[in-house]
């Protein structure tokens, strides 16, 4: 379902499927944002784009963040040394 709003001038077009991200696009005709909602919301129908990414586990999201978000904290190896000790936890290892 596409809403249009008027923001600083210019038209924001914003799709919400209950089965996908949230998209957004600013235009600065209404018509163009119209168009470009109506494409987005046909692609959705006819399963051109992917509506949920495939699901990850608990222990897969643990090292995603020691690889991409750790390294960039004030002290990486306090967070490190926590988020393996929970990666050992029963219920991570499968």
């Amino acid at each position: 379902m596409a809403t249009f709003r008027k923001r600083n001038g210019k038209w924001q077009a914003r799709i919400q499927v209950s089965s996908g991200p949230t998209q957004a696009r600013t235009f600065y005709k209404l018509s163009d944002a119209r168009k470009w909602a109506q494409q987005i919301e046909e692609a959705y129908q006819q399963g051109l784009m992917e509506t949920r990414p495939d699901p990850i586990t608990l222990y897969e999201a643990f090292q995603r963040y020691l690889k991409d978000i750790n390294p960039r904290k004030k002290r990486p190896h306090i967070e490190r040394y926590r988020s393996r000790a929970w990666m050992q936890h029963p219920l991570l290892i499968f």
